[in-house]
């Protein structure tokens, strides 16, 4: 009788072991099927980076990055935009900008590509400069080489690849530019640097 028993034990576990190695074989060959599992992308194409986007009315320092949309006939990404400086030009550089007078400001910045196609076409969003009494200031456009405040946007920026910028705002009579804003879409707070 223990015999019997003995070996009716031992069918037992000859049959678990090969139904568990047959589950196993399975697997095996289920592994190469497609999953539902999705997975995280960080290549450059239209919706990378969308996740990392700065919230609306975030408040910054100079010189620390906010992560902002931009889009070029259709195309779109993010790029990482830093306020490096605002500083005042001279009241004798408003003739070379061909501004009737007053003190121009140059906004310099750093842009680089955290998310959008290497050859957008222009990285360069738009940005507003605010006076110390609210209003915006006026948005100038440079001459090539100006030298104190050169814009060197280019058409093609590889993801990861950065460069620094200068645009030109005139403020209003006796009034200076005090800080630099972003808004994504109208309505919307803007991201702020001061």
């Amino acid at each position: 009788m223990y015999d019997g028993w003995r070996l009716r034990s031992a069918a037992v576990v000859v049959a678990v072991v090969g139904l568990l190695a047959g589950a196993c074989g399975s697997k095996g060959n289920d592994a190469d099927a497609p999953t539902e599992t999705p997975l995280e992308t960080t290549a450059s194409t239209d919706a990378a980076g969308i996740a990392n986007v700065t919230p609306p009315g975030k408040v910054l320092r100079y010189g620390q990055p906010a992560f902002v949309p931009i889009q070029v006939e259709g195309r779109s990404g993010v790029i990482a935009v830093t306020i490096d400086k605002v500083a005042a030009g001279l009241p004798q550089d408003a003739a070379a900008l061909q501004v009737a007078g007053g003190t121009p400001y140059y906004v310099t910045m750093t842009i680089q590509n955290t998310g959008a196609p290497p050859d957008l076409g222009s990285y360069e969003p738009d940005l507003f400069a605010v006076q110390d009494d609210g209003a915006q200031a006026l948005s100038v456009n440079e001459p090539d080489d100006f030298p104190p405040c050169r814009d060197n946007g280019p058409e093609k920026l590889a993801l990861g690849a950065h460069f620094t910028t200068c645009e030109v705002y005139l403020p209003s009579a006796d009034h200076l530019v005090r800080s630099v804003e972003y808004v994504d879409s109208p309505g919307s707070k803007p991201i702020t640097w001061h």
